[in-house]
């Protein structure tokens, strides 16, 4: 087995895509350790698991949904009653993405 090298260039784009600041003398330092992190992890490509059977729930239970059928809707002019802000026969929310122009 090969080890993999994580590089500089990886660990900066994991910190950047993580919101983190990782100064520079600290690379050599997380490349080494998140390296020996994915050759122990990449352990598991060599475990037989043929015999095994997927564990589709750790509790053994199963999933007891109701059908999916209509039902009765709210009325509008109730649903809209305690509302903040209302736009015609609309919710008023805040605006969330901005047009352009």
């Amino acid at each position: 087995m090969t080890k993999r090298s994580i590089t500089s260039d990886e660990i900066k784009k994991l910190a950047a895509l993580s919101k983190l600041s990782i100064a520079n003398d600290e690379m050599d330092k997380y490349s080494e350790q998140l390296s020996d992190i994915v050759d122990y992890v990449s352990q598991l490509e060599n475990v037989d698991a043929s015999d095994v059977e997927p564990l589709l729930n750790v509790l053994n239970q199963t999933n007891d949904s109701k059908p999916d059928e209509p039902q009765p809707s709210i009325i509008q002019n109730f649903a809209l009653k305690n509302t903040p802000k209302i736009s015609g026969k609309f919710f008023q929310v805040p605006e969330v993405i901005k047009k352009n122009g």
